[in-house]
């Protein structure tokens, strides 16, 4: 088996420019080259064949808003025939930056779940800019340990040099570690894989299915892994989604919606918004606006975060118009949320001109992560669809596919919202989430931005 990352970070009180980076790297290192990477967005470590061994990032606002983070990747594949092991010479990088800076260095990487399977295989020779673990004719394969996955400079490294290389992006943890939501849904979109490494066994860490390697690429068996199984445990966290059409004709500023959704699930509005963690601007509805049309037409997506959840926002051009999906999830709770709350969410997602909204819950560990099992389907409380989304349904045909929970309001506007008496964990929680995705599938029939969109 390939070896894995190594991640550091060097924690600082101000932002060191690349020029200063290199300018302190480059005796550090001895004999090995200092440059910038291609993109010059990272300072690379070269090896005597110019090739990248450690990777230093741009500084970037911390987690925790205490300070500035210089991230510092080194890949486990081999030794550096110059220097030794990978891990002593991203130690040594990482000292040098913190004493010069002013700062504090900090290993990421933990120690990897010994007596893993086998995943031998005759690996390709890597390029010489593939920040990769390991390679093979399909798939590149990055070995993580760190108990939080984020989406990370480094993880949107590998995700755009993959796109880029026409392979399929494979991130190796231990059962021990979990996903933000922002990393799970990156690696859910872009069709890249979580492989769960528990010791004895390899699985899918969103589907649970059992794995096997060939030597080139991992095949899913029909069998859950039983370490995807929920524990009891688990708590429930609270999940808000919502979605609308702005139409191009009409003015657009993207996020408003994703605020007052947030105001009306008794959450703060978001403070942050960017395309990694931690985000690194003020959230800012005109300059999201902005970038999401530089973009354009193709489709954007940000990392959001307020107090006491974390989320993304999605915009996506299409010929109707341009979509606004919101998803965030928020700390965990003791009990099921009042009536009142729930009533008042669906006026507020209403009066902010939300087409489709759902509040509910997500099994968690007890935070807002995404474990290596089982969080799945949410658990509705409260579901909002309006009606000009749907114009060809008639009253009783809406409120036949919604059920005996549905009622038909006028006010603010014409909707069709859904309450749903069911506590998460158990049989009525499954079957309450069984009832939504039934609905949502039935309502995607009459649903006009479907249709207008080619759907």
């Amino acid at each position: 088996m390939p070896g894995m990352s190594e991640d550091w970070a060097v924690r600082t009180a101000r932002p060191a420019s690349l020029e200063e980076v290199l300018r302190v790297v480059t005796p550090a290192v001895g004999r090995l080259g200092v440059r910038t990477e291609v993109s010059e967005q990272w300072v690379v470590v070269t090896d005597g064949n110019d090739r990248p061994r450690v990777w230093i990032g741009r500084p970037h606002r911390s987690a925790d808003g205490q300070g500035v983070d210089l991230d510092l990747c080194a890949t486990g594949h081999d030794v550096v025939a110059e220097y030794g092991a990978p891990e002593s010479l991203v130690r040594d990088v990482a000292g040098a930056l913190a004493s010069a800076l002013g700062g504090v260095a900090e290993r990421r990487s933990l120690a990897i779940v010994p007596d893993e399977p086998d995943l031998s295989a005759p690996y390709q020779a890597l390029p010489d800019d593939c920040p990769a673990d390991a390679l093979t004719d399909t798939q590149a394969l990055v070995i993580q340990s760190q108990q939080r996955i984020a989406l990370t400079p480094w993880l949107v490294h590998q995700q755009q040099w993959v796109a880029r290389h026409g392979l399929g992006l494979t991130v190796v943890t231990p059962a021990t570690s979990s996903l933000t939501p922002a990393a799970s849904a990156m690696l859910r979109v872009t069709g890249s894989r979580w492989v769960v490494d528990t010791g004895d066994t390899l699985y899918d860490g969103h589907l649970g299915l059992r794995l096997s390697w060939d030597g080139r690429e991992f095949s899913a068996s029909d069998d859950l892994d039983p370490a995807f199984a929920p524990l009891a445990s688990d708590t429930w966290a609270p999940l808000v989604h919502a979605e609308v059409v702005h139409p191009y004709d009409a003015p657009m500023r993207i996020g408003e919606l994703t605020a007052d959704v947030c105001r009306s699930a008794g959450l703060t509005p978001p403070s942050w918004a960017g395309i990694i963690e931690p985000p690194e601007s003020a959230y800012d509805p005109e300059l999201i606006t902005d970038v999401a049309q530089q973009v354009s037409p193709g489709p954007s997506r940000f990392v959001i975060t307020g107090s006491g959840f974390d989320g993304m926002l999605d915009v996506i051009p299409q010929p109707p118009g341009v979509v606004e999906q919101m998803e965030v999830t928020a700390d965990p709770r003791h009990g099921r949320l009042p009536s009142e709350a729930l009533a008042e969410f669906a006026v507020g997602v209403i009066d902010a001109g939300a087409e489709i909204a759902v509040l509910g819950y997500r099994r968690s560990t007890g935070g807002r992560l995404v474990p290596s099992r089982m969080t799945g389907p949410t658990v509705p409380a409260v579901a909002v669809f309006a009606r000009r989304r749907f114009p060809d349904l008639s009253d009783a045909g809406a409120l036949r596919l919604a059920g005996r929970s549905a009622r038909l309001v006028e006010t603010p506007l014409p909707a069709v919202v859904v309450e749903y008496d069911a506590e998460p964990g158990t049989p009525e929680g499954d079957e309450a989430a069984a009832r939504l995705i039934r609905l949502i599938e039935g309502l995607a029939m009459h649903d006009i931005h479907l249709r207008d969109a080619g759907a």
